[in-house]
């Protein structure tokens, strides 16, 4: 009786050795199959120590470890190409603008020429794209040109706001100040009040 048992555990592990190296390769289900593949080798381990059904133990080990490397290799690939998608994503949105100009094209600036007419202006700005990647891609880059009195005025009004902020924040300060201020002349007064009041009673 106790040699059917073990070679039964044996022959579990085998039919969940199989069973698990068919549906590694099965997004989802493959998650059920790395615990079969476990079960698998833990059931070989056993009945080859105790030395019942040693060629059922032994092919149920190795199916088992075999089913346990598929879906480890299997799962790995998977979060890369999904880390790979989101990364191509991101270039695509623009969410990674630092990391393209680093890697994938290079964007050189020429001279700003201005050219007066009697009526218009015509402006002309020279940019040189190259792609640094082996394999054919198309960018598109936007490129905006700030003048300096704009620029100027931004730099004031970003002053002006960082003086505005520091004096907000010197008010509260006071403020703060003379509400605590104010709270201990109370506790003061309350103090000599009540010392006043038990001078009286004495």
């Amino acid at each position: 009786m106790e040699k059917t048992n073990k070679s039964g555990l044996a022959t579990a592990g085998l039919v969940l050795g199989i069973v698990g190296v068919c549906t590694s390769f099965i997004p989802i289900v493959n998650n059920i199959s790395f615990i079969m593949g476990i079960l698998s080798a833990i059931f070989g381990i056993i009945s080859l120590v105790k030395k019942t059904g040693k060629g059922k133990a032994i092919t149920a080990i190795i199916l088992g470890i075999l089913a346990i490397t598929i879906i480890i290799n299997l799962q790995q690939e998977l979060s890369n190409s999904i880390e790979t998608v989101n990364k191509e994503l991101d270039k695509a949105v623009g969410n990674s603008t630092e990391e393209v100009l680093k890697n994938d094209v290079e964007v050189l600036l020429g001279s700003f020429e201005v050219e007066k007419g009697e009526y218009f202006t015509d402006t002309k700005l020279t940019v040189k794209v190259t792609n640094k990647m082996n394999e054919k891609k198309s960018f598109s880059i936007n490129i905006e040109a700030i003048n300096e009195i704009n620029a100027d005025e931004n730099l004031k009004n970003n002053a002006l706001q960082k003086m505005k902020d520091v004096k907000k924040k010197k008010k509260r300060q006071k403020q703060c100040r003379r509400k605590q201020m104010m709270s201990l002349m109370k506790i003061a007064r309350n103090k000599k009040y009540k010392s006043y009041t038990e001078r009286i009673k004495k």
